[in-house]
């Protein structure tokens, strides 16, 4: 629900003026705590008036990222083979693979910013790792990961390390830096950026993969919109906000590509009907149990691709790179 205007100033743009004020619910373990919400009038982007003091108990064990991945060697060789195909080392096996499965998405990812297996990549928020696991099986040498949250340090076989620490106290040089949907999950988007400035390569690119404010969802559920999550996510950016904060720390958006899936509907369809992503009748935790037939599921996925083909969805990837003009 909308509280009214708002005299917070916008923590992005500075912005005063124009900015509304939101109230939201924690619908993804439901609680149905409720947190503000300020809209800004300039650059659009949607940020918690106040951060919980408390905000790691909105992360319980239980939350997806933490889990580890146990998976068999017969599994973990035909993701390989089906990887390995997608980059461009062929094979008969990873062929019939890859097209029954699609590409991993990581594939559209490095091609994207042109990311070669020697490159060093670093993954921000990574959780227990997965991802960096399974690029590494496909043949990417040199794969880090951070995150604050998890219990400890992770060594994994093939030298893959996720690190408890903070993105500022890191140190090294990456020519890829993803932040896949954790970006907007921290308190300070200038000072986070500022830090990826100081680790990527002057030729190298971070990736932004993140919801998007001001969406179509956004404008049809208003905060029963999933992937606002209160209170985890701490800012969702649009793109305006995105490249304002780019010039404020010497980047440029080199490109945008919408990524949105049928989560937006069927996750705010649920929110607005009161059933919480971690409930039993949720399309997340139990596809048959949930409210929604398969028909409605594919048309979701319509009409997710026709938003995303239309620069409308509700998540993209934004693909920085330093700005020719900035210091090296």
């Amino acid at each position: 629900m909308s509280a009214g205007q708002s005299p917070r100033p916008c923590r992005v743009c500075g912005n005063r003026e124009n900015n509304t004020a939101h109230i939201a619910r924690e619908m993804m373990f439901g609680t149905r705590d409720a947190f503000e919400y300020l809209e800004c009038g300039a650059c659009g982007c949607l940020q918690i008036a106040d951060v919980p003091a408390s905000l790691a108990a909105y992360y319980p064990p239980s939350y997806y990222s933490f889990h580890a991945t146990h998976e068999g060697p017969l599994k973990r060789f035909l993701k390989r083979l089906r990887a390995s195909h997608a980059l461009g080392r062929r094979s008969f096996l990873g062929g019939i693979l890859a097209a029954r499965y699609g590409p991993p998405p990581y594939v559209a990812w490095v091609k994207a910013a042109g990311i070669g297996p020697s490159d060093a990549i670093l993954d921000v928020g990574s959780g227990t790792g997965r991802l960096l696991v399974d690029m590494s099986l496909a043949g990417f040498e040199n794969v880090t990961g951070v995150d604050p949250y998890i219990a400890h340090d992770i060594a994994y076989p093939r030298g893959v390390r996720v690190l408890k620490r903070t993105l500022a106290e890191l140190d090294g040089r990456y020519r890829f830096i993803m932040f896949h949907h954790t970006f907007e999950h921290l308190p300070d988007p200038a000072e986070t950026l500022g830090a990826a400035s100081r680790l990527a390569e002057r030729d190298g690119t971070v990736l932004l993969r993140i919801p998007v404010a001001g969406c179509f969802a956004w404008r049809r559920y208003g905060v029963n919109w999933v992937q606002l999550d209160a209170p985890r996510h701490l800012f969702l950016h649009t793109e305006r906000s995105i490249r304002f904060l780019a010039r404020e720390t010497g980047f440029e958006v080199a490109q945008v590509r919408w990524d949105s899936t049928a989560f937006q509907f069927w996750g705010s369809e649920q929110i607005a009907r009161g059933i919480p992503l971690d409930d039993p009748r949720s399309y997340f935790r139990d596809p048959k149990r949930s409210i929604f037939t398969p028909r409605q599921i594919l048309e979701f996925e319509s009409e997710a691709r026709a938003l995303n083909e239309n620069g409308a969805g509700d998540s993209a990837c934004f693909y920085l790179r330093p700005a020719r003009d900035a210091p090296s």
